[in-house]
């Protein structure tokens, strides 16, 4: 499984995921993980946010949404110490 691949892919998707109506189609992580996932707009809303507060050039700006961490975990990712060898190719 391509760890890097899929959270450059998630980034993308999850900001259109947490701009999508109730319509949108669902995210949905399979190929490669233990515990395939099917997130919708009520599902990613229904997880924890986190939040972040930064400046962008001295413009204070606030970032807030579900942790992709979250998301891999839920999946069956290996994360931590078990991201090691076939893991990460």
């Amino acid at each position: 499984m391509k760890i890097a691949a899929i959270c450059v892919s998630l980034l993308s998707v999850f900001a259109t995921v947490a701009q999508a109506d109730d319509t949108a189609a669902p995210l949905r992580l399979v190929d490669g993980f233990t515990t395939p996932l099917q997130v919708d707009a009520a599902a990613l809303a229904s997880l924890p946010r986190t939040g972040v507060e930064a400046s962008d050039h001295g413009t204070p700006a606030h970032w807030e949404g579900v942790a992709m961490v979250e998301l891999l975990r839920k999946a069956g990712a290996p994360l931590d110490k078990a991201l090691r060898g076939d893991a990460l190719s």
